[in-house]
C-alpha cells in the first residue's frame, strides 16, 4: 500500500525497499536486546520534526495528508461503520461515575506506587481533573458515539496514530511522513482529529488546516462532524491512557522528560476545556 502511495506522487513517505525474496521486512538486531525484531527497509525521507508551525507547514502538512489519504483509497475503498468507535465507546465508560472505579483506584494508588517523581505531581493533577470532569458532559459525548454506531462512512487505509512527531519538514514543506505501525481500515477523521490535537493548533490554524485538506480531498458532512466529536473524546482518554499506563499498570517509558511534557499538555488541555 505505502509504495502505491509513494508511486502516486506521494513522495514524502517511506517507500518500502524489496529485497531479493521479494520481501521489504528482515530479522536484525541481538536476541534479546531492545533493538531486536522485524525491521522494515524503506527509503529515506529528509526533513526534521516540529513543535509549532508556520501557516506554510500546516498547510503543506495537510494538503500532503489528503493526497496520501485519496491514494490509499484507491489501493482499498469501502463503506461502513467505523470499526475503533467500540474501543472509544469502552473507553469513555471508564470515565462514568460511580459505575467504574477506574479513577477512584487510580487516585488509592498513586499514594502508594512507586512512580517518579516528576511524574507523580502531574498524574495527581489529571486524576482529579478527570474526576470533575461532569457526568452529563460524557453521557452526551457516549450518545453521540452512539449515533456513528449506525453510520456508514468512506473506509480506507489510514495511519490512525497521525502524531505532529511523525512529520517531517524541510523548511515550509513537509518531505517526511514516517511510522504507521498502527495503520488500519477506517475513517479520515480519526487520521485528522490525531493530528489537528498533536499539532495544538488554535482556531485560525484549524481552519486552514482543514480547509487546506478539503480543497486536495473534500471531507463529507458526516467526517467533519465524526472530527469534532473525536477531538472532544480524545481531549478525555488522552489523560485517562496515560492514567492506566503508568498508574494502574506500572508502565515505564524510555524517556521520562517527554513523559512529563505530555502529561503537562494533556492536563493544560483539559484545563482550558473548563473541568
Amino acid at each position: 500500500m505505502l509504495i502505491h502511495t509513494f508511486n502516486e506522487g506521494c513522495e514524502f513517505v517511506a517507500k518500502p525497499m524489496r529485497l531479493e525474496d521479494g520481501f521489504s521486512t528482515v530479522v536484525a538486531g541481538h536476541p534479546g536486546s531492545p533493538t531486536a525484531g522485524l525491521w522494515e527497509l524503506s527509503s529515506w525521507v529528509p526533513g526534521s520534526p516540529n513543535t509549532s508551525f508556520t501557516d506554510a507547514q500546516i498547510a503543506s502538512a495537510f494538503a500532503s495528508t489528503a493526497r496520501f489519504h485519496k491514494a490509499a483509497a484507491q489501493v482499498n475503498l469501502a463503506f461502513g461503520l467505523s470499526p475503533n468507535l467500540s474501543h472509544r465507546q469502552s473507553q469513555l465508560a471508564k470515565l462514568v461515575r460511580p459505575a467504574s472505579p477506574t479513577l477512584d483506584q487510580a487516585s488509592d494508588k498513586l499514594k502508594t506506587a512507586s512512580i517518579e517523581g516528576a511524574l507523580q505531581g502531574p498524574l495527581a493533577t489529571i486524576v482529579e481533573l478527570l474526576q470533575r470532569v461532569p457526568q452529563a458532559h460524557i453521557a452526551s459525548l457516549q450518545a453521540r458515539l452512539n449515533e456513528f454506531a449506525t453510520e456508514d462512512l468512506p473506509l480506507h487505509p489510514v495511519v490512525r496514530d497521525l502524531r505532529a512527531e511523525h512529520l517531517l519538514f524541510t523548511g515550509d514543506q513537509l518531505t517526511g511522513l514516517v511510522d504507521f505501525d498502527a495503520m488500519q481500515m477506517d475513517s479520515v477523521a480519526y487520521d485528522l482529529s490525531r493530528l489537528t490535537s498533536s499539532m495544538r493548533l488554535n482556531e485560525p490554524q484549524l481552519h486552514l488546516a482543514l480547509s487546506t485538506y478539503h480543497a486536495e480531498r473534500p471531507i463529507q458532512a458526516a467526517e467533519a462532524k465524526l472530527v469534532q466529536l473525536l477531538t472532544a473524546v480524545s481531549r478525555l482518554l488522552a489523560p485517562l491512557s496515560w492514567v492506566n499506563w503508568l498508574v494502574l499498570e506500572q508502565r515505564s517509558f524510555g524517556n521520562p522528560a517527554a513523559v512529563e511534557r505530555r502529561l503537562k499538555e494533556v492536563a493544560d488541555d483539559l484545563i482550558c476545556a473548563g473541568y
